[in-house]
């Protein structure tokens, strides 16, 4: 199966279709990408080296990374070839020099053992086609007593903040939505993924921005419809140590 069909499966429609979907609602979270990176940041230390943005698609996560850990090389990785072009188009306006775009499975990590010192990702989790073997690859390549950090939507969330979400999406955003939200796991379902990892060390827990994460997002959390504390409830955040 080649990338593009691959795509297609995993979003019940084109590719191009789904590139645009992805686009507004991209738009409506991005909100959420700078408030995770800062936290990602805060947790890590300042550290320095090779950071892995999984499933990257337009690189919005991967570009607040690369904005913070102006140390680091920051890779985007994804199976779609147009969705990637349209990432490296859209870094190019932001002048990072420390931000690159491979296409990649991630299923098959193409980075040795121990070699990565963050990995990151958005959103991807629920499209892996086998998640056991994904987080395999994490915890190979990562460098011992470093982290991954991954965040998806997570399948029990509020049905009244879902409504209120998809109010904001058109028809066919609002379609994609809800079936990334249909595929996502609970908190309980990941854990019994992590355990046939064979992978122990690791946190989940529910999305909670710290008073400074905020406080050094202001700027775009004021005047932004998603600002409220209650749309976290969406999310789950996973976190691997190795």
């Amino acid at each position: 199966m080649s990338n593009s069909q691959k795509i297609s499966k995993e979003f019940n429609i084109s590719e191009e279709e789904a590139i645009k979907v992805y686009r507004g609602i991209a738009k409506l979270i991005s909100l959420n990408y700078a408030l995770l990176a800062e936290h990602i940041y805060s947790l890590s230390n300042d550290l320095e080296g090779l950071i892995l943005d999984l499933g990257s698609g337009l690189g919005n996560l991967a570009t607040e990374i690369a904005k913070r850990f102006t140390k680091s090389e920051v890779w985007g990785l994804d199976i779609s070839k147009e969705m990637l072009l349209q990432a490296e188009s859209l870094a190019k306006e932001e002048d990072l020099s420390n931000l690159k775009f491979k296409l990649m499975d991630v299923h098959k990590l193409d980075f040795s053992p121990n070699s990565v010192d963050l990995i990151v990702s958005h959103g991807s989790l629920h499209h892996w086609e086998s998640p056991v073997e994904v987080f395999r690859e994490i915890y190979r390549v990562l460098k011992p007593s470093r982290f991954a950090f991954i965040v998806d939507l997570k399948r029990d969330a509020p049905k009244s903040l879902i409504e209120e979400i998809t109010s904001f999406l058109t028809s066919k955003e609002k379609e994609g939505f809800l079936n990334s939200l249909n595929s996502s796991y609970l908190p309980a379902e990941i854990e019994n993924l992590l355990g046939e990892a064979d992978i122990r060390n690791f946190e989940i827990t529910h999305q909670k921005f710290s008073r400074k994460v905020i406080m050094n997002n202001w700027d775009k959390i004021k005047d932004n419809p998603y600002r409220s504390d209650r749309f976290n409830s969406i999310y789950v955040n996973v976190m691997i140590k190795k």
